[in-house]
């Protein structure tokens, strides 16, 4: 699975609020978000993933993924 669908599947399954501001994308309630096409979540290097919802989940990859543009592939 890649890393952009993770997210699409974890945005899915939050208890959230969706938001307009962000095309239907679930934004309250969350908690975890991960976005690989954001450097504030992931500077495009390294093995931590920032969560940007206020719970502070922050992630550590493990098992070689490689990152392209803005996903991963593991």
């Amino acid at each position: 699975m890649s890393f952009s669908s993770f997210s699409s599947f974890a945005s899915a399954h939050s208890a959230g609020k969706k938001s307009s501001a962000f095309g239907g994308i679930v934004t309250d309630g969350l908690i975890v978000y991960y976005d690989s096409s954001s450097s504030t979540s992931y500077s495009g290097s390294g093995s931590t993933i920032t969560d940007l919802s206020s719970e502070s989940n922050d992630g550590t990859m493990s098992g070689s993924p490689t990152f392209s543009t803005d996903r991963f592939t593991f």
